[in-house]
């Protein structure tokens, strides 16, 4: 598992922080040919020698890729065709047409309209696909009436109005912007996800950021005019009331005084690096730089077989003072934990939510002799306390990664994994001393143990899915005109809670499944975030289901302390 997921997202982020490394490289020759099956078992012990980041023993008796396979989970020998044809297979991924349909009653449904699908302009959530190319379709859309290479025409039709619609669409790339959604959680508290670090990450969040500073600062002023002579009024008399009888306020008193009662400014940032797979850690040094500069240390350090490469912040930090809080899970990792982990280390944000990963290993594509891609771990990232947080590992097995279990706890009652040696689990301080484990990923500072879609079994949602598109289908062009927070509030009718109970009821894989998930009370909140998230996608997550979760609420309580005691019940 780790292998195949790690080896598709090298091909966009290996190698992203160090230098290209000379490899000897010749023509691709016949892998049949004895003498170069040898010529490229020595290339690869001798590279496995000089650039493996472990000076560990290893096995050259066996075959060359059970040889690579067994140096540690990432690390494996991919042959030129499967190199180009993970290549191609990844290239195609970042095309798409730009929607998403449930089955209902053996139609297709379009439930949701990617950003820039050419869908956008003539169809709407809830219209169904009755035909592509003129073929009518049932149940599901076969391969073959989706062809990659030309525009295809779609026959839909709008059950709201028993309108016919034409529509044509090409394949493309889609705008997937690696920040966002993104928005104002309270007066003072704005939130930022980050699903991955890709090229131009670190220039986006400065943007977003300018934008929220700019959206938060307010003077107790920017309001409706009835708003603003009531807040005027106010301050004449408090003002009057508060000094000496005949007393004038002039106009910079009363400014300041609605400031201080109405105003609000950013203080506060809550980033989401939840399900983050990583990416370009040359991005996560422009992020970090937006916050801190570790007093002129290195923010990351790179320890390789031939020596140490100290990467530094940017520029000075253009939000030193702003409180950050980050989130993270079991599926946060790599470039995601050493963002988490720096600012850990230097103290700068205080880390909720679940035990990442643990994959701190800088992985490198090196060139064999016959054509072939050598996928190798060279290296391995150190934070600034000197943490390595990489998990232990024996051959390519993460110890104790799959069995972790961990309860909604701060983590000052938390213990090392079972599964790992307490010698392996060497103690590092943070920057005001705070005491800190390596080897086994990023640990909070506050666990709290959630995950919706966990929590949520697929055939549960599926459920929901199918009982509120009807609902929509019904109400499309007045849901249209509603805002998001006005969706947030909906009254969803009992008949589609009912209907969704009885779905979930009939679909139900786990044979009773006993979960909150079950919760009658809790499906209106569902089926709000599911009417939001088909309109407005994932700013309707943000807006509808998002407020809800116990990692962005426990966030927003430690932000509200004062700051001497955000880590005061951390571990």
């Amino acid at each position: 598992m780790f292998k195949q997921k790690y080896l598709y997202d090298a091909l966009l982020i290996a190698g992203a922080l160090i230098p290209e490394l000379s490899v000897a490289q010749t023509s691709a020759m016949g892998s049949g040919n004895d003498a170069i099956r040898e010529e490229v078992r020595e290339f690869v012990i001798q590279t496995i020698r000089t650039q493996y980041f472990s000076t560990a023993p290893f096995d050259t008796t066996l075959p060359v890729e059970a040889m690579v396979n067994k140096l540690d989970p990432f690390s494996c020998y991919v042959t030129k065709a499967k190199f180009e044809r993970d290549l191609l297979e990844q290239n195609n991924e970042q095309f798409a047409y730009g929607f998403h349909f449930v089955v209902l009653y053996h139609q297709l449904v379009i439930s949701s309209i990617d950003p820039g699908s050419d869908l956008l302009a003539k169809a709407l959530p809830g219209d169904e696909i009755a035909a592509i190319d003129g073929v009518p379709v049932r149940d599901s859309i076969p391969d073959a009436l989706l062809p990659a290479d030309r525009a295809i025409d779609l026959t839909l039709y709008r059950p709201s109005t028993s309108d016919t619609i034409d529509a044509v669409i090409r394949r493309k790339i889609l705008p997937d912007p690696s920040v966002g959604p993104y928005g104002m959680l309270d007066d003072s508290t704005a939130f930022i996800k980050i699903t991955e670090f890709t090229k131009g990450t670190s220039e986006r969040l400065g943007e977003v950021l300018d934008s929220l500073v700019q959206a938060g600062e307010n003077s107790g002023l920017q309001c409706d005019l009835d708003t603003y002579y009531d807040r005027l009024a106010e301050a004449r008399f408090s003002l009057y009331r508060n000094n000496r009888p005949g007393y004038r306020a002039t106009w910079g008193e009363i400014k300041d005084y609605v400031r201080a009662r109405f105003g609000r400014t950013l203080k506060s940032l809550v980033i989401d690096l939840r399900g983050n797979p990583g990416g370009y850690v040359k991005e996560v040094i422009g992020c970090l730089s937006l916050f801190t500069d570790n007093n002129g240390e290195p923010l990351i350090t790179v320890r390789t077989r031939s020596g140490v490469d100290k990467y530094f912040a940017k520029a000075s930090p253009r939000y030193p003072e702003l409180r950050l809080a980050v989130l993270v899970d079991n599926y946060s990792c790599s470039a995601s934990e050493i963002f988490a982990g720096v600012l850990q280390d230097v103290d700068r944000a205080v880390i909720i939510g679940e035990p990442t990963i643990g994959k701190a290993l800088v992985m490198r594509y090196l060139d064999v002799p016959n054509g072939d891609k050598l996928f190798l771990a060279i290296g391995e990232y150190v934070l600034p306390s000197g943490r390595i947080i990489q998990r232990p590992f024996h051959y390519d097995t993460i110890v104790g990664g799959a069995e972790r279990m961990f309860p909604n706890l701060d983590n000052r009652d938390h213990a090392i994994d079972g599964a790992i040696s307490a010698g392996s689990c060497t103690n590092y301080l943070t920057k005001q001393g705070r005491k800190l484990n390596g080897a086994e990923g990023i640990i909070p500072d506050y666990i709290v143990s959630e995950n919706f879609w966990q929590d949520h079994p697929k055939w549960f949602l599926d459920a929901l899915w199918r009982a509120t598109i009807p609902y929509l289908q019904r109400n499309i062009a007045w849901l249209r005109t509603l805002s998001l927070d006005s969706i947030a509030h909906l009254p969803i009718p009992q008949s589609v809670t009912d209907s969704s109970l009885e779905y979930a009821s009939a679909s139900d894989t786990s044979r009773g499944h006993t979960s909150t998930a079950n919760d009658a009370s809790e499906v209106p909140a569902i089926e709000r975030w599911i009417l939001a998230y088909s309109l407005w996608q994932d700013q309707g997550w943000f807006e509808v289901r998002l407020r809800q979760e116990a990692a962005l609420r426990r966030a927003m309580e430690i932000l509200r302390l004062p700051r001497q005691r955000e880590f005061a019940s951390a571990g």
